[in-house]
């Protein structure tokens, strides 16, 4: 009975701290052998191959170190009951060897040391257990840090009624990162009318990027408000806004899978014969060759050109066809003729939409119906193309360098 109180307490104890640096340890020797398998080719073009294995085979040393401790905490458990289970063996036997109470020995000798070897062939398991109960409780403490973990944006459960005029309108938005002070955005302004077609320019880190995340709800602004259709972005579902905005983002991920489930993830109701006009229209006709649709995407399958990987983003959007459309440089990384096949495709596509164009190529740009020039968090200008380049202000200057 004393075995059974003291034992896993004691071995939770000795091993409590191990199990935790082991659990660690095991999750940083898979994210450093992940990174150096995951970028070997740019590891290996800058010479930092070599540091990057140095460090898995660091983490390796602590990893095994942490196993030995556990192995070594595991042996002496096993051997101290044994050595328990021994002397009580004993002390049993030699206690019964001349009988209790005045009475001769009798078989029941047997009865009570066979009893005692399976008393603590019981408590064999429960110190292993215990030892490995701080492994657990890290592990479950590294999950319950994600699962319980408040989100940055919260969605009202229930619809809302809406009209179908998709104007956007930023009042007054500043905005920093959760993890910095530096504000990104600075009492910023803006309308676009339903169905208006508004292109936002500026230099790399103006901004631009951060609007479209924002109308997307990706965070909530630190003050001002956005809305759509005349309702706050915090009155929307969040069904609703995902089935109203269209979004090519400038990062587009490849799930592991078919090409189907790869556009079906746009639309789940369209058929096979849609989705193959759909890729046939971004010039992915390639892609439809030996096995199809059917073909395997991502880790293990064909791997995707970032070229490739832009258009199947936007194949995705004209699947999904909402009534907003979000572009943020939806044509980088494509050849000038694919470009062009892509910018005609929009002009058809984008047709009775509200959209937004982010770009840092002043190209084609008086198709907009208006122009918004942002640098440093701010808008700088706004107005059609024609007029901007009237008034030879900040857009007409950067017209002049290109």
């Amino acid at each position: 009975m004393v075995l059974l109180i003291v034992w896993p307490i004691l071995f939770y104890k000795l091993g409590q701290k191990n199990g935790e640096q082991l659990t660690e340890t095991r999750s940083k020797l898979r994210i450093a052998t992940l990174d150096w398998l995951e970028g070997f080719s740019e590891l290996t073009l800058f010479g930092a191959e070599e540091r990057y294995k140095k460090a898995i085979l660091t983490e390796q040393d602590k990893l095994l170190n942490n196993q030995r401790v556990n192995a070594h905490y595991s042996g002496l458990a096993q051997a101290l009951l044994l050595l328990f289970n021994g002397w009580t063996l004993i002390i049993i036997l030699w206690l019964a060897s001349d009988g209790v109470a005045g009475n001769t020995p009798d078989p029941l000798i047997a009865l009570v040391a066979f009893a005692t070897m399976a008393s603590f062939e019981l408590l064999m398991p429960i110190a292993g257990a215990f030892q490995y109960l701080g492994q657990t409780l890290t592990s479950a403490r590294r999950l319950n840090e994600v699962i319980l973990a408040e989100p940055d944006v919260t969605f009202p459960e229930n619809d809302i009624e809406l009209k179908q005029d998709y104007r956007i309108e930023f009042d007054h938005v500043d905005f920093h990162y959760p993890d910095s002070s530096q504000q990104v955005l600075k009492q910023v302004s803006l309308t676009v009318e339903a169905k208006q077609k508004v292109a936002i320019v500026g230099q790399t880190g103006s901004g631009k990027s951060t609007l479209l995340q924002l109308l997307s709800r990706y965070w909530d602004p630190n003050q001002g408000s956005i809305s759509i259709a005349g309702v706050p972005l915090t009155q929307w579902s969040e069904s609703q806004l995902r089935k109203s905005i269209t979004v090519v983002s400038q990062r587009v991920d490849i799930l592991n899978g078919t090409l189907r489930d790869n556009l079906l993830m746009a639309n789940p109701t369209v058929d096979d014969t849609l989705l193959q006009h759909t890729l046939a229209k971004v010039g992915l006709e390639k892609l439809l060759e030996e096995q199809g649709l059917d073909a395997w995407l991502g880790e293990g399958g064909r791997q995707l050109s970032g070229g490739e990987k832009r258009r199947i983003g936007i194949a995705r959007a004209l699947l999904h066809n909402g009534s907003i459309v979000l572009l943020d440089e939806p044509t980088e990384g494509l050849d000038k003729k694919t470009e062009q096949k892509i910018m005609a495709l929009f002009d058809e596509f984008l047709t009775d939409k509200t959209v937004i164009f982010i770009t840092h190529r002043l190209v084609n740009l008086d198709k907009m119906d208006a122009i918004c020039l942002i640098e440093q968090g701010e808008v700088v200008e706004f107005g059609h193309h024609n007029d901007l380049i009237r008034n030879q202000g900040r857009y007409h200057q950067l017209t002049q360098t290109l």
